[in-house]
C-alpha cells in the first residue's frame, strides 16, 4: 500500500510538471527549493489536488514549512513540509518524506484545525523563495525557523488573501507577513475592529 501511495504521488507530480520523460526524485539533501524542476508550489499543488480528489470532505487550510537545522536565512533549508486540512470536527495532515516531492500517507487527528483560517487555494500564486526575497528587500534579513502559509479570517477589505508568515528568530518583529496577491510586507495582520496597525513595508 505504501508503494502504491508513493507511485501515485510521483505520477501526480509528473503530471503537474508536464514531464513526459519522468522525474527521478532525489533526497532533500540533494534538491532545494530553488530547483527549477520541482519547486515547492508544484509539489504542494500536486499533493493537495490528489488529497482533495481522494477525500472530498476535507478542506486545505495551511501549509507549514520548517527548517531541519534550526533558524536560517535560506529558504532552501526549509525541507520539513506539512499540509494541513480540516476534516469534519478533526483534521488531516500529510508530511513530506525524506525524499523531496514524495509524501507520506494521510493521517487523521481528532484535534481540529485553527478556526481562524479560511480555505487556502491549492495553487499558491507566490513561491516561498520569492516571498523570502521580499522580506529581505523590506529590511527583514534576520533568520527564521519556520514559515506558515494561511489565509486568516476577519481581515479588512483589501487585505483578504493568503499570507506567508515568517516566524523570525531573536530580535523583533516576531512575525513578518507577505501577501501572496499584493506582495506587501507587514509585521502585523490586524483583524477588523482591532487597533492601529504598526509599521509595514511595501514592495511594488
Amino acid at each position: 500500500m505504501h508503494l502504491l501511495t508513493n507511485v501515485t504521488s510521483l505520477l501526480s507530480l509528473n503530471a503537474v510538471l508536464e514531464n513526459s520523460t519522468g522525474t527521478n526524485l532525489l533526497s532533500n539533501s540533494d534538491v532545494s527549493l530553488y530547483s527549477p524542476r520541482i519547486p515547492l508550489n508544484d509539489t504542494v499543488y500536486a499533493r493537495v489536488r490528489e488529497t482533495l480528489d481522494d477525500f472530498s470532505s476535507v478542506t486545505f487550510r495551511e501549509l507549514q514549512v520548517t527548517s531541519t537545522i534550526g533558524p536560517t536565512t535560506n529558504p532552501e533549508l526549509l525541507l520539513d513540509v506539512r499540509l494541513l486540512f480540516s476534516a469534519g470536527h478533526g483534521s488531516l495532515y500529510i508530511d513530506m518524506t525524506g525524499i523531496w516531492g514524495e509524501w507520506a500517507g494521510p493521517r487523521f487527528s481528532v484535534q481540529p484545525c485553527p478556526a481562524e483560517n479560511n480555505v487556502l487555494p491549492s495553487r499558491l500564486g507566490m513561491d516561498i523563495v520569492f516571498a523570502d526575497s521580499l522580506i529581505k528587500k523590506a529590511g527583514y534579513v534576520g533568520p527564521y525557523e519556520a514559515v506558515d502559509v494561511k489565509w486568516p479570517k476577519g481581515l479588512p477589505l483589501g487585505k483578504e488573501q493568503p499570507y506567508y508568515c515568517f516566524l523570525m528568530e531573536g530580535s523583533r518583529p516576531e512575525f513578518v507577513y507577505v501577501g501572496v496577491n499584493d506582495q506587501r510586507v507587514m509585521t502585523s495582520l490586524l483583524r477588523v475592529g482591532e487597533g492601529v496597525e504598526d509599521n509595514e513595508g511595501t514592495i511594488a
